[in-house]
């Protein structure tokens, strides 16, 4: 989260600024739109947000992409706005980890709790572990800045100096 935020600076996508990106984990809109939908107190107002797209407890027809691709990025933003305030932005990386992943609406994710060896990898706080959760579960590239911002962390909250 930290560097995803420059430092928990930011919380939403400034460079290169994709619509409706956001939270201190810079989540892209799909996921954006998942977790406000989520937040009991405010599924109402999101629900009103796109009041054309019908959202049942059922299997939906309606992908995320494709819900994602058809809005306009105003309403993009409008949605992200709602869950931007310092509780939800922060909360919304244990939600992406825990409940993310869902393609269609209605559908609720499994998060990266399913995937092979990720809690195990990020318990045991290994380089291979925390790669796994990079492009497996963020769905990103290792860099050697991220490696960096991970390492120093982890001496950080082990007690260590950095």
């Amino acid at each position: 989260m930290s560097f995803e935020s420059g430092g928990f600076q930011f919380n939403i996508n400034h460079f290169p600024g994709n619509p409706g990106q956001g939270t201190r984990n810079l989540m892209e809109f799909p996921s954006v739109y998942q977790y406000a939908l989520s937040t009991p107190f405010l599924s109402k107002q999101t629900l009103a947000l796109i009041p054309n797209i019908k959202h049942n407890k059922s299997k939906s027809n309606i992908s995320l992409s494709s819900l994602s691709n058809n809005l306009p990025d105003e309403t993009k933003n409008i949605i992200r706005a709602v869950v931007l305030g310092d509780g939800l932005s922060f909360a919304s990386a244990m939600w992406f980890y825990t409940q993310s992943g869902a393609t269609q609406l209605g559908q609720p994710g499994q998060g990266c709790l399913k995937l092979p060896g990720m809690v195990q990898g990020l318990q045991a706080q290994t380089q291979a572990g925390w790669e796994n959760y990079i492009t497996n579960c963020v769905g990103t590239t290792i860099t050697d800045e991220r490696r960096k911002s991970y390492l120093t962390t982890l001496q950080i909250l082990n007690g260590n100096d950095a």
